[in-house]
């Protein structure tokens, strides 16, 4: 969960642990970077316009981990995107409890997009917010 609001950080990370995913919480893309070393992650669930490191720039470099092809993106926020966004989903502030549990649930059963894919939409050259569930 990556946003710098920390109300919208507390009260997404208080809503997905009620609902019994394990949630980690970062303020902006570059807190999100360093938490990515201590994944995996299922979902990164992410804010577009935020200090330090917006997540458009956060997309840029998480692209380049050799490991991102396996993270599903659920992008939440006020900001939406002009154009193509590697994201599984793209949901617009503000979304209410349902619709953002709904939103991860819809995410943990899609395919992660191939890194090829995601390479692409943030215009690179082709190189060919921990949630997940608590406990099964």
């Amino acid at each position: 969960m990556v946003d710098d609001d920390p109300d919208i950080r507390s009260g997404t990370s208080e809503l997905f642990a009620s609902a019994g995913f394990d949630v980690e919480a970062a303020a902006d893309g570059q807190g999100a970077l360093h938490a990515l070393d201590s994944g995996p992650f299922d979902v990164v669930l992410l804010d577009l316009t935020m200090p330090v490191m917006s997540g458009w720039r956060f997309l840029g470099e998480a692209a380049r981990r050799a490991d991102w092809g396996s993270y599903r993106v659920l992008v939440l926020s006020a900001a939406m995107p002009q154009g193509p966004l590697p994201a599984t989903l793209v949901l617009s502030k503000p979304a209410g409890a349902d619709t953002l549990l709904s939103a991860v649930r819809t995410c943990l059963s899609a395919d992660p997009p191939a890194r090829e894919d995601r390479a692409r939409a943030q215009g690179e050259p082709s190189s060919a917010g921990r949630t997940q569930p608590a406990s099964s």
